[in-house]
């Protein structure tokens, strides 16, 4: 006898367009920032913006 599920979806292509880049990806490249904690990935990302234009402004600052 077959079974057939009729509620799993067995197209790959719609995974991998949902989600293109996989999740542990940004935790590989970016310190500070973590697989599954999507509020320590904001304020990390809130921290490196802060350092860039704090970095910014010193450069403006010295020209």
């Amino acid at each position: 006898m077959i079974v057939i599920d009729e509620n799993t979806d067995d197209d790959a292509s719609h995974t991998s367009a949902s989600r293109p880049v996989p999740l542990g990806s940004l935790a590989r490249r970016v310190p500070g920032a973590a697989a599954n904690a999507p509020k320590r990935n904001v304020l990390v990302a809130l921290a490196y913006l802060f350092a860039c234009f704090f970095a910014a402004g010193l450069l403006w600052a010295a020209l």
